[in-house]
């Protein structure tokens, strides 16, 4: 069918043929080089959102530490980078929901916001409490140093009036309220109920006994400076129970909320970065696999162009010299000698002669 075709048509079907070929390669080669650049950009925006997950994960180690921090040690400072941290996450979070394209994945950076603010929240309410807290040690400080005071007064006048069996009565009194307010101080440490039962049973218990047996001996103004230390000694004791009722509120809301709230954030972030993991292994063999497709078809039909070029020159040739019969130089030196009158030319018949030789 080739040879029965004028012999423009067989050229321009072997250059088209080969210009076909040359064309198919630049689309598959074009086509691989596309892929490779996508999934390496969709590869290099997973390490992004991945290093924003990291990101996240120190500012929530660092807002916990400040946490715990704050309370242990109450100061305005811890309570500040601790809202730095906060707002580091929040600004992550709000980083990784620009650059996410899945709805499920939307879905889990809105869940990991909310625990942050839940969180937020209950750490506020824990720095509210920790104020009030801090106002009533200061106030049991105050009100210690007045009692300290009057007793000290007491011991003075007794002193001055030679009331030995007073003194030893007012100095029995200084070292059990001394006992009982360093009771006191030991639950403001410890938080531990049974510190501050100790501590009633210290403040109160204890210095009632020895106030009755001061009572029996106190005569005179000694009386009025003795209703003086039962009123200041009242209003110690009416204090007490608001330190105890908001310092277990710090711990129900340390224990119940900041811990576990804490622990489902860090358990979210954990499955979060698992998430990017899968998704850049995934995606690893996923690039592997479509560059290895796209190398062996531009391989193979680079093969296949080198053979079909091959062939094609030898038919190109062949059509050529069919219609001549031979190689145009011995022709054209054929013509030569013909022209000038030569005809000593002699021909070997094979049997296999075409065109004009």
């Amino acid at each position: 069918m080739f040879k029965n075709l004028t012999l423009r048509t067989q050229l321009n079907l072997g250059f088209a043929t080969i210009i076909a070929l040359l064309t198919i390669i630049s689309g598959v080669s074009y086509w691989g080089l596309q892929q490779a650049f996508g999934n390496f950009g969709h590869y290099r925006s997973i390490e992004a959102n991945t290093a924003h997950v990291d990101e996240f994960e120190k500012n929530l180690l660092k807002a916990r530490l400040m946490v715990q921090k704050f309370i242990t040690h109450e100061t305005s400072d811890h309570a500040k980078e601790y809202k730095q941290y906060a707002t580091g996450m929040l600004n992550q979070i709000s980083v990784l929901k620009k650059e996410v394209n899945s709805i499920e994945k939307t879905k889990d950076l809105d869940s990991l916001g909310a625990l942050v603010e839940q969180y937020d929240t209950a750490f506020n309410k824990v720095v509210n409490f920790t104020d009030q807290r801090i106002a009533i040690i200061k106030k049991l400080v105050e009100i210690g140093a007045v009692i300290q005071s009057k007793t000290d007064g007491i011991m003075e006048n007794a002193a001055n009036e030679n009331n030995s069996e007073l003194v030893l009565w007012v100095g029995k009194l200084q070292s059990q309220i001394l006992a009982a307010r360093y009771a006191i101080l030991k639950y403001v440490r410890s938080r531990s109920r049974a510190d501050f039962e100790q501590g009633k049973v210290e403040m109160i218990t204890k210095v009632d006994a020895i106030k009755k047996q001061l009572a029996e001996k106190a005569e005179g103004s000694y009386q009025a400076s003795l209703e003086i230390f039962n009123k200041n000694h009242a209003e110690y004791l009416s204090v007490l129970p608001s330190l105890q009722e908001v310092t277990e509120k710090i711990d129900e809301i340390t224990q119940n909320a900041l811990y576990q709230i804490g622990g489902a954030i860090t358990k979210a972030t954990d499955q979060l970065k698992a998430d990017y993991r899968d998704n850049q292994n995934q995606l690893g063999s996923q690039v592997e696999k479509s560059n290895s497709i796209a190398v062996n078809v531009i391989e193979g039909l680079s093969v296949g162009a080198i053979f079909l070029g091959i062939a094609l020159a030898w038919l190109t040739a062949r059509a050529i010299r069919r219609p001549i019969g031979g190689e145009p130089a011995a022709i054209a030196t054929l013509a030569q000698k013909i022209a000038i009158g030569d005809l000593s030319v002699q021909f070997t018949d094979t049997g296999k002669e075409t065109g004009i030789y």
